[in-house]
């Protein structure tokens, strides 16, 4: 009898892990913008002032990222413009990478030199997820795409 049980609270607890949301975490990152670095923003967890919000995550190092940066702005750009706020982030590499990756952007970004994308469990560049207000993450995307219709409707921002 006592296996019985066992299994079926061993079930349980499985199902209430793999169900539960995914949840960014809280953290504060320093914003670089025209030329240097501008104070700090909260990203993640409870940073969301609307309905939703778009992060995306880049790294330096990363060729897809550069491949993709064109479409990565023009998304950002398309989604601010609908209201919906963008913390665009560079990380996953030391401070002199991440500010001279970061000068490549007229809008400002975010750096991770703290490691947050291991907090987030980020794991892989490019990374683009719809967050809520508590940072439960509705959608989220690995690698994106050059079709930035493409990008908004597989992270449920498509225009309706």
């Amino acid at each position: 009898m006592w296996k019985i049980t066992f299994g079926i609270v061993a079930l349980l607890v499985g199902l209430v892990l793999v169900l539960r949301p995914e949840k960014l975490p809280a953290g504060t990152l320093p914003v670089f913008g025209a030329g240097s670095v501008q104070g700090e923003a909260r990203v993640g967890g409870h940073a969301c002032a609307a309905e939703r919000c778009l992060i995306i995550y880049v790294a330096p190092w990363c060729p897809t990222c550069r491949r993709l940066n064109d479409a990565l702005v023009a998304l950002r750009q398309q989604v601010e413009a609908d209201g919906i706020p963008v913390s665009f982030i560079v990380g996953m590499d030391k401070p002199p990478q991440l500010m001279a990756y970061a000068r490549a952007y007229t809008q400002p970004v975010m750096l991770d030199h703290q490691r947050y994308h291991k907090q987030a469990r980020v794991k892989a560049v490019p990374y683009l997820a719809v967050v809520d207000r508590i940072g439960r993450v509705q959608a989220k995307m690995y690698g994106g795409a050059y079709d930035v219709a493409y990008m908004r409707q597989e992270l449920g921002l498509d225009r309706r």
